[in-house]
Order: structure tokens, then C-alpha cells, then sequence
């Protein structure tokens, strides 16, 4: 089953430390955050350009995304930049 292929562009994905979490990163300079029962918890908006990756803190608190728009943003793991 393929439930995240709706996502624009989307380009990698990060599991959570604990592996209950994915993150997506896309074209549109957006992250979707979802659990693993298929269940989008968040989009998380900021970027403006693409979302080139992200990867989770080890303790699995923080989300660091960059983006072609030469920034890099740390969201809490609630989705909060």
C-alpha cells in the first residue's frame, strides 16, 4: 500500500528515532509529518522554495529541514518551527 503518493514532488522521507514517525520533504517547500498507521499529523510550512531534506535529533524531539531558499529551519517534533 502507497499512502503518501498524493505528496507534491516529495523527495526523501526521515523515519523518528523510535521509528513511530515520517517525515516527507517536498517541491512545494513544505514537510508533511505523519505516524505510521497512515495518518498525516502536520504539514509544516515555512520554506519557500523546495525542501531539500530533513533528518530528526537523535532524541527524536527536533526535525532540522533545509531548503533551496538557503535556510534551515528546526521544528520541534509537534511542528512547530
Amino acid at each position: 500500500e502507497v499512502w503518501y503518493s498524493w505528496l507534491p514532488d516529495s523527495g526523501s522521507m526521515s523515519w523518528s528515532p523510535d521509528s513511530r514517525f515520517l517525515v516527507f520533504v517536498g517541491g512545494d517547500g513544505d514537510l508533511w509529518l505523519w505516524d505510521t498507521t497512515s495518518t498525516l499529523l502536520k504539514a509544516l510550512e515555512g520554506h519557500t522554495d523546495v525542501v531539500l531534506s530533513a533528518t530528526w535529533s537523535p532524541d527524536g524531539r527536533m526535525i532540522a529541514s533545509t531548503s533551496a531558499d538557503m535556510s534551515v529551519r528546526l521544528w520541534d517534533s509537534t511542528g512547530t518551527p
